[in-house]
Parts: structure tokens; sequence; C-alpha cells
């Protein structure tokens, strides 16, 4: 009991901050938000960022009155969110008098998607910015220390991870704030005698779930704790038991408000035990698209899968060696003082659990993103850090000199951060080379889009064949089960710019390609692709045959198949390029002549005569 009245009167006299740090912090949150705002009307109207139109998309689909996401992947919170921040934008719409039904906003939705697209950002950049006052205030809270506390809510405005996310309509910067209350929560209810915040970081941490399973990181860390208190006769085995309880069913209670579907349908339980099978039969071999790594699941893979998530979490892109360094040695020195041992403990619980999936069924899978779960629970560690770096100086001095360390340590992310804002602001070649298409060409001329190549909308003759094609599918799922109303209003109300085009897409998730009939036969293939796309290109003479003028490519989409062994994985998809390269393009967008941002984009004549060696690529 004295240990929890200490900690009382210190977190009382951390929360009383002077005027000054009042100020500093607010010029740190000022610098957070221009950095973030800086970066954050990149490429709209459109996006050509992955994901960000799905999970937009997802969440008008919502409104047609289906609130199952019929997409599994992930959990469903933050669509629900999206829906609801829709739903306000059509209410005023409607009193304003733009949306004279919802059929006239759906078609306004097809036709303008940017509007939409920034609310969703900016819905994603108050999480980002709420992350930030939360860094904050878990390290007044565990440090004691103000200049902590500005130490690492400085970092948290500049850390990438944390700036980059907060700019795009992506799960995790909302599912790591969520965490980041919870862990709030639950050190504030270490130093409460009731249950009331223990619950409320139970369903913090259940709406992080329900945004992207982040959440689940702190249970265990709460089961531990709990245990441990009254293992320390801090709490007697009847409260125990029934704090265990409380937080057990407000955890699974928010988890299921806020993404129901994850518990109703059983494609989410049949994934997870099919991949702890695979993991368990220790024999299996796995591709990871996304690291482009191969390896066999099993235990035999954990020490190789636990240094490459080392290595993302100091690559420069996530949190980086200085900062890592830095949190490193201040985990070291909290962990020495006996006061703030367990509230550290509680900070790094979520990142060690982390760790365990990371490096198991989802190995080699991590990337700079998903450490957002991570690399917020670190920075308050990193002043610590540096007064331990230089405690053998007096006090004065060494309390000086870490502070210039930790400016020099920050700078860096600094000028990172905003190179990166600068470098998605510039103009993308999609863009250009849809302008273009727009010009140049007529909206009833056939045109075959490949994948990552520019944003171009569907006109009446393509409305007309996806109709019949979503018609003779067997199954209506994932990516096709609101493309009925979708089509109808395409139909009614055609996009200003439309064109008569197909879609090719391409097997990013698999490493071999799948026929039409592969991907329409199997729930898992129809999960990722839309199976009203093609996925196996025909050759260049029966395009021809059945009308085609254009084929659009680009760059992003050819690099898929430039590695050794390309040919033999995906032979329809290389030889389709091979012909096209043999072809003189009629235009081409290399962003590099304007200083821009994105793939080459080459618009190809299917009448235009064979290239001439060393002939070059006109501009478009």
């Amino acid at each position: 009991m004295q240990q929890i009245a200490t900690r009382k009167v210190a977190a009382a006299a951390a929360s009383s901050p002077s005027r000054l740090h009042l100020v500093v912090l607010g010029a740190i949150l000022a610098a957070a938000a221009l950095i973030r705002l800086g970066g954050l009307f990149h490429d709209l109207p459109v996006s050509y960022f992955g994901d960000e139109l799905h999970l937009v998309r997802r969440a008008m689909a919502m409104g047609t009155g289906d609130l199952n996401p019929h997409w599994i992947h992930k959990p469903t919170f933050l669509i629900y969110l999206l829906l609801g921040v829709y739903g306000a934008f059509y209410v005023a719409g409607s009193l304003l008098g733009a949306f004279a039904s919802p059929d006239a906003f759906g078609a306004f939705f097809l036709a303008e998607i940017g509007p939409f697209l920034l609310l969703g950002r900016l819905l994603v950049l108050a999480f980002g910015m709420a992350s930030v006052v939360l860094v904050h205030r878990i390290t007044l809270r565990v440090m004691d220390d103000r200049r902590a506390a500005l130490a690492a809510a400085a970092a948290a405005a500049v850390v990438l991870p944390m700036v980059a996310l907060s700019q795009v309509v992506k799960m995790d910067v909302p599912a790591a704030c969520l965490l980041l209350a919870a862990v709030l929560a639950y050190l504030v209810a270490q130093e409460r005698e009731g249950s009331g915040w223990l619950i409320l970081a139970a369903v913090l941490a259940g709406l992080s779930a329900a945004t992207k399973y982040y959440g689940v990181t702190l249970v265990p860390v709460i089961a531990v704790c709990e245990s441990w208190r009254w293992w320390r006769g801090e709490i007697d085995g009847r409260r125990w038991l029934r704090r265990g309880l409380l937080a057990a069913a407000a955890f699974f209670g928010a988890f299921f408000v806020g993404s129901p579907f994850t518990f109703i349908d059983p494609s989410v339980r049949e994934t997870f035990l099919g991949m702890a099978q695979t993991f368990a039969l220790n024999e299996v071999a796995e591709w990871n698209p996304d690291s482009e790594v191969s390896w066999t699941y099993g235990i035999g893979a954990v020490p190789a899968a636990t240094l490459f998530f080392l290595r993302q979490l100091i690559a420069p892109d996530a949190l980086g060696w200085p900062f890592a360094a830095l949190a490193l040695a201040g985990i070291l020195a909290c962990l020495r003082q006996v006061r703030r041992r367990r509230a550290a403990l509680i900070l790094l619980g979520p990142v060690l659990v982390f760790l365990v999936p990371a490096t198991t069924l989802w190995a080699f899978h991590v990337d700079a993103r998903h450490l957002n779960a991570v690399v917020p629970l670190l920075l308050p560690f990193l002043y610590p850090g540096a007064r331990l770096l230089t405690g053998s100086l007096r006090r004065a001095k060494g309390r000086l000199l870490a502070h210039a360390l930790l400016a020099a340590a920050i700078l860096p992310y600094a000028l990172a951060s905003v190179a990166h804002d600068a470098e998605i602001m510039r103009l993308d070649s999609r863009k250009v080379a849809a302008d273009w298409i727009v010009r140049e060409i007529a909206p009833d001329t056939r045109i075959l889009l490949e994948d990552y190549g520019p944003f171009l909308s569907p006109g009446p003759q393509a409305v007309a064949r996806l109709r019949t094609r979503l018609e003779s599918l067997p199954v209506l799922d994932a990516f096709t089960v609101a493309q009925a109303k979708r089509l109808e209003l395409l139909a009614a109300h055609p996009p200003r710019r439309h064109f008569n085009l197909d879609e090719l897409g391409h097997v990013w998730w698999w490493p071999h390609e799948l026929t039409e009939e592969e991907i329409r036969a199997s729930a898992r293939h129809r999960r990722q692709g839309n199976p009203l796309k093609s996925w196996l290109p025909k050759s260049l003479a029966a395009y021809r045959s059945d009308g085609y003028r254009y084929i659009v490519t680009n760059s992003k989409a050819q690099d898929y198949y430039s590695d050794p062994g390309a040919a033999d994985a995906y032979p329809s998809i290389t030889r389709f390029h091979a012909e096209l390269k043999a072809l003189t393009p009629t235009a081409c967008f290399d962003p590099a002549s304007w200083n821009g941002k994105g793939p080459v984009v080459w618009v190809y004549d299917l009448l235009s005569p064979p290239a001439e060696p060393g002939e070059g690529c006109p501009a478009g």
C-alpha cells in the first residue's frame, strides 16, 4: 500500500505541469500537426497508396445496409468509424441540398472519391495527433519527469511510421492510438483501488484489437500483472478473480462491438487455426509477398524471423538505430529503479507479446507500418537512456549533454519526415497519364488497364460487361457483394470522365500465376483478388481481335516479374510484357522528366508499328 501511495503522490506531482511546459508541449503538437498536414493531400482526388481506396469503398458499401464487410483479413472498427463519418457527410450535404437521395450520394462517391479520401485521412490524422498526446501522458506518468515527457512527445511528433501512417486511410495508427490509451488507463489502474480504470483499459484494448489486433498484446500483460499483484498480496484472491473476469468481459465485449464479424464469420477461425496447424507441421514452405522472403513454417524459422524483426525495427523508416540505442539504454536504466520497474515492464509487455506472432505465425511479415504498435511504447525510454549515457558527468552538465544528445537524435527524424512529405506531394506519373488519356483517347475506345496504373472510371460499355461477368459468378463475397449496387449507380450516373476499359490484375499474394477459374473457385483467392478483373493476359493479337485499341501498363507492374525465375512462375504475364515492349509506345510518362514520383506509365496503341532498335519513349 505504501508503494501505491508513493506512486499516487508522484503521479499527482507529474500531472500539474508548469506554464512553460505547456507552451513547449503546444509547440511540439503544432509541429506534429504541420508535419502531418504537409503530406495529407497527396495524390488527391484519388489515391495510389495500397488499401486506402479499398477501405473507403468498403465503408461506403456498408451504406447499402449490409454491415458485414465480407472481408476478414483485418478487423473492422475503422471501417465502421469511416461509415459514421460518411453518414455525417451525407446528412450535412442533404441539409445543404447537395444530395437529393442516398443514390445521388453514392453516385457522387463513385464520380468524386477525393472528399471521401480526405475525410478518412482527417479521421486517421486525429488518431495520430492523439497518439502524440498519449505518448506524452504515458511518459509523464511512468518517468515522473517533464523533460522525459517532452522528449518522448517530440520524438512521437517526427518519427516516420507515426507520421507517414497518419496521412493515409490505414488501420495502424488508430489501432496503435487505442493501444496507447489502454496502456495509459492500465497505468492509472495501478494507482487506484477500484476496477473502473482496469475496465476502461480492457475496453480500449478491445477496440484496438477490433481495429487491427494490436490491443491483444496488452491482454497477457494485464493477466501477468494482476496475478503478480495477487501473488504479492496487494489484492486478495476473490478480488483478483473478479477483476480478471471484468477485464475479460470488457475486452471481448468491446472487441465484439467494434468488429462483430471477426467472431461471427467462421472463416476467421478457420484462417487462424489453419495458420497454427501449418506452424505446428513445421514442414510447409511459405512465401511472403511483402518482404519477398521464402521460409519453412515452424519453430526453426523463429531465430531468423527475430533477426528480421529487429532489422525492421532499427530501419530508418521505423524506430531507427539512434532511437533504438537510446531506448535500450533507457529500458536498462528504468529496470534498475524499483519505483519505475513495474510501469516500465507494462510498457515493454506489449512489445514482447507483439514479437511472438511477428516471429511465428506472421514471420517475415512485419514492416514499418506494423511497428506503429511498438514504436510509440519505446519512445518514453529515450530521455532516461540519454541520462544514463551522460550519467558520469555532474548533474547539470549531464542533463545539458542529455538534452543535446536528444536534440541531435531527433533532428534527423524531423528532416526525414519533412522529406517524406515532399516526396509524397510530388506530381505522380499516374495523374499525368490519366489527364493525357482524358484529352487524347475517346471514351468509347476500348482500353486494357493494368494494375498499379492510372485511376480511370468505367463507362457504360464497361459497366455492361462487368454486369454480365458478375451474374456469372457462383458466389458473391469480399470484392463482389456490393458490386451490383455500384454498377447500377454507374449505369444510371456515368462519371464525367469515363472509359470503355477492362482491368488486368496481378496475383501479388501467390508465388505463381492463377487462372480466373482457380480464383473463382477458391474463397482464399476471392478474398485477395477481385474476380471481376482478368488475371491472365491474352496475346496482343487476341486483344486486337476483341476490339481493344490501347493498353496502359506501368513499370511497377512489370517490376514484379523482373526476378530470375519469373518467366517460369508467371509465363503469361512475362510473355505479355515482352510483346508490349516490341511495340512503339504512343506515350510515355516518366516522372524523372519532371522530378515527379510514381512508376513509368506507357500507353500502347495496338495498331502502332513495331519499335525500332534504340527508339526512345515519346513524352505524353
